[in-house]
């Protein structure tokens, strides 16, 4: 999916934000611009229209929306609810009204299931307005997502479709539905009761290193999470736990090949970063990584805290959040933390926020930040 393109169009007390590339996200998702702009509307409580004439494929919203943060987890709001398959988080789904109940029809796992009513009044108004306009929306909606561009939502989606996949096609969907879904809430009601189960530090210890060699090998993305999954809910581990586990895995023992790594397991750790508050801990970890235990690629961070934006594996608020100060939690060396920061990273940061402003100037084609040719074949080692 394509990052929102914005820019003010009026300045004043007619200020107004205007979504550029509109047209272009709502054909990633699947669904029309008139639905995505009625969304806006309805979940940010505002005046929103499409463009008239050359700017027909653009939002224009009332009011100051310069907070990207605030439009991208609105939008992710509407494909949690409207797009994603709740049996296996895949967006290919196509909507359908039976009895004034609107359900998403999944053409990947076949699962059907009607779209929660108990929301939010924005979510109500945009369920009833989809199904007084579900002729024209089904008209509109691509017959597959998966020629789209992939981002990072593509990469989750076609993610959780690769975990659950088996040859045999039926066979696999409803394993798929029963392990992933059914069966965890089949548990929900015994969690009061049930004693927890629980796992030695050696248990532990033994899956690590399990877990380490698998990553060192050319198991792919998808086996790794295979193995991990089940451990992980066996373990009760957190999100934080989860991600610390994994990344100590990954770039442990091989500093040398950090950016080779972060390409080649890029699918793993944008699973493990799908949530803001994973992505501020995935940049504590490598900044404990590199403050305390690597020292020598300190002068490296810019190239790796681009590397893990390029690659969609860290969004740009989270950047920012993490920005602010360092984790009491997880960055222990505070001194070392805040230079990190305010000096080595000082140019990164510029960078950052130019390309976000020349990316919300353009009104013809999403600006996307030139890369130095020789970032992506760059040896830290030699830095």
């Amino acid at each position: 999916m394509p990052r929102l393109t914005f820019r003010k169009v009026s300045s004043g007390n007619g200020v107004k934000t205007a979504i550029l590339n509109a047209k272009q996200v709502a054909k990633a998702i699947g669904r029309s611009l008139g639905c995505v702009t009625q969304w806006f509307g309805y979940a940010l409580a505002v005046q929103a229209k499409q463009g008239q004439n050359q700017n027909q494929d653009q939002i224009i919203l009332n009011g100051d929306h310069s907070d990207n943060r605030k439009l991208l987890n609105s939008l992710y709001e509407f494909i949690d609810i409207f797009v994603l398959c709740p049996a296996c988080q895949n967006p290919e789904t196509t909507m359908d009204v039976k009895d004034k109940n609107l359900f998403l029809h999944c053409h990947s796992c076949g699962n059907t299931s009607q779209v929660v009513s108990n929301k939010a009044a924005y979510v109500l108004k945009m369920a009833d307005w989809i199904i007084q306009h579900i002729a024209s929306e089904n008209k509109q909606q691509p017959s597959t997502a998966t020629t789209q561009v992939k981002g990072r939502i593509d990469a989750i989606d076609e993610f959780q479709k690769n975990v659950g996949g088996t040859d045999d096609g039926s066979q696999g969907v409803y394993i798929n539905i029963e392990e992933l879904t059914a069966l965890q809430k089949s548990l929900e009601p015994q969690a009061e009761t049930a004693p927890a189960e629980t796992v030695s530090a050696e248990e532990i210890d033994k899956f690590f290193d399990e877990i380490t060699k698998m990553c060192a090998t050319d198991c792919s993305d998808i086996e790794i999470y295979k193995k991990f999954a089940p451990f992980a809910e066996k373990a009760q581990m957190n999100s934080s736990s989860k991600l610390k586990m994994i990344f100590e895995a990954l770039f442990g023992g091989q500093p040398q090949k950090l950016l080779e790594i972060i390409e080649k397991r890029r699918s793993l750790l944008i699973r493990f970063t799908m949530e803001e508050s994973s992505q501020r801990d995935m940049l504590s970890f490598m900044s404990q990584y590199i403050c305390r235990t690597h020292p020598e690629l300190m002068t490296s961070a810019p190239i790796i805290w681009y590397k893990l934006f390029d690659n969609e594996i860290i969004e740009e608020a989270a950047i920012q959040n993490w920005r602010q100060k360092p984790s009491s939690r997880f960055e222990k060396d505070k001194q070392k933390a805040q230079d990190l920061r305010n000096a080595i990273l000082k140019d990164f940061f510029t960078w950052l926020a130019e390309a976000q402003f020349e990316q919300s100037e353009s009104s013809d084609e999403e600006v996307v930040p030139e890369a130095k040719e020789e970032d992506d074949d760059l040896d830290i080692d030699n830095i």
